[in-house]
């Protein structure tokens, strides 16, 4: 299945050129926009693999907010488009996996996308990796705890078993008395 990719630039011609180098490239190129807060709906709409942004767009988001509010929700690779060639430290808190500078090659765009893409997935695979070997280490703690409660729970029984099979041999009461007491005796030895 081929990656889906949202475009969020606010230069219609470079968005329309890169839908279609992407098409070309074999993605699948889920939605197109130039504003930030329908970047914002359109990535929850469509959980993109990765999100192409420009820095600067139309409407009240600039890309750096967009991405700041879509990191909130979701785990998507991100990588900056921009015309300027130093990243401001806004950009760079948000965490792109790549940027790349306008006018791109071509052959750059193709190899960055695999890469961010290759590297994004390997990133979910290890998370995903880490979550279960955490529950995995919950079970066992709860199996040790539980271990260990069994094993005291058996070292009770076992005292309530020996004092009542030694009341067992020493008994010279009634036999309803008796009675009672081979049942508590087989109740222990059940549990």
């Amino acid at each position: 299945m081929a990656a889906q990719i949202l475009i969020v630039e606010d230069e219609s011609i470079l968005a329309l050129e890169l839908a279609q180098s992407l098409q070309d490239f074999g993605y699948d190129v889920c939605a197109v926009t130039d504003k930030g807060e329908e970047a914002l709906v359109l990535s929850n709409q469509y959980k993109p693999d990765l999100i192409l942004m420009d820095l600067n767009l139309r409407g009240s988001l600039s890309g750096i907010e967009a991405t700041k509010l879509i990191r909130q929700s979701q785990d998507v690779a991100i990588i900056y488009l921009t015309g300027n060639g130093d990243i401001t430290n806004q950009a760079k808190l948000t965490q792109p996996n790549a940027y790349i500078l306008k006018p791109y090659a071509e052959k750059e765009l193709q190899n960055t996308l695999e890469i961010v893409l290759y590297n994004h997935q390997a990133e979910l695979k290890e998370k995903a990796l880490q979550v279960q070997l955490e529950r995995n280490r919950r079970l066992e703690s709860l199996g040790s705890l539980a271990g260990g409660i069994a094993h005291d729970f058996n070292n009770v029984l076992a005292a309530i078993i020996g004092n009542l099979e030694l009341a067992l041999l020493n008994f010279d009461s009634s036999p309803i008395s008796k009675q009672f007491v081979e049942n508590a005796l087989d109740s222990t030895n059940r549990a």
